[in-house]
């Protein structure tokens, strides 16, 4: 079985003999992020590839380019062909509910634990819905709560401090 990094060149060198320009500079861009980067994880060049490009693509709609947008649609196209399938929203939320009901899971933190060591079986997991189970809400990125504040009282100045020091007390 042939690696990504591997299969992306070898595309490269059929794209070139078949003379695709979108998929011969898509290819060309790759690559030279790969080989200027050796340690660098091709799938995620990858998808670093096609999220610049979406956003690009929609700068260009947005200032009356088409002929820009499309390059940068054609370009995203070449570029999925080398990502994993992802699963769309229903059959995210079958996996999940079948992997929260198979572990008899309730407890939120340990249905994206034991959700996130399926992915084999479910494909990668980031933000899915759990969707209407019992005893269980949306499970998504984590909402950021304030820090609760410290008080803070002077001390003493040692030997030669010019600024006023704090001590923080918990």
């Amino acid at each position: 079985m042939t690696s990504l990094r591997e299969r992306i060149f070898a595309d490269l060198t059929v794209a070139i003999r078949a003379q695709d320009e979108a998929a011969r500079e898509t290819l060309r861009m790759v690559k030279s992020e790969l080989v200027t980067h050796p340690d660098a994880d091709a799938l995620e060049v990858v998808q670093r590839g096609v999220k610049t490009r979406r956003e690009s693509a929609a700068q260009y709609e947005a200032g009356g380019r088409e002929d820009l947008a499309a390059v940068e649609r054609a370009q995203i196209a070449v570029l999925e062909r080398y990502l994993p399938k992802q699963l769309d929203e229903a059959a995210a939320r079958e996996a999940v509910r079948a992997v929260i009901d198979e572990l008899g899971l309730t407890d939120r933190a340990r249905i994206v634990q034991s959700a996130t060591g399926q992915e084999e079986r479910i494909g990668p997991l980031r933000d899915v819905p759990v969707g209407d189970h019992p005893d269980v809400g949306q499970v998504g990125p984590l909402e950021p709560r304030p820090v609760p504040a410290l008080e803070l009282e002077p001390r003493e100045p040692a030997g030669g401090e010019s600024v006023d020091p704090v001590e923080v007390v918990v």
